[in-house]
C-alpha cells in the first residue's frame, strides 16, 4: 500500500535546529511558552538559533507540509 507517513522531521543540535522533508523554502516561527513569536523567517534546511535564551519553544514551520514541535535549545 501507500505510505501516508510523511518523511518530514525537526531535529535539534544544541542551537541548530535541522529541517527534513519540508523543502527549500520553509517558513518557520518561533514561540516562547507564553505564545510570544521569539524569532521567524525563512530557511531552507537548519535555522541557528544561536542568541535565543536556552529553554523550551515551540517550532511551527511551513513547507510542503505545516508541523508544530516543541523543541529545547541549550
Amino acid at each position: 500500500g501507500l505510505k501516508t507517513v510523511s518523511s518530514a522531521s525537526i531535529s535539534v543540535l544544541g542551537r541548530l535546529v535541522t529541517l527534513n522533508g519540508l523543502g527549500q523554502n520553509v517558513q518557520y516561527k518561533l514561540f516562547d511558552m507564553q505564545g510570544n513569536v521569539v524569532r521567524s523567517g525563512y530557511a531552507a534546511g537548519n535555522i541557528d538559533f544561536g542568541g535565543v535564551k536556552s529553554g523550551s519553544y515551540l517550532l511551527k514551520v511551513k513547507g510542503s507540509l505545516e508541523m508544530t514541535q516543541k523543541i529545547v535549545l541549550k
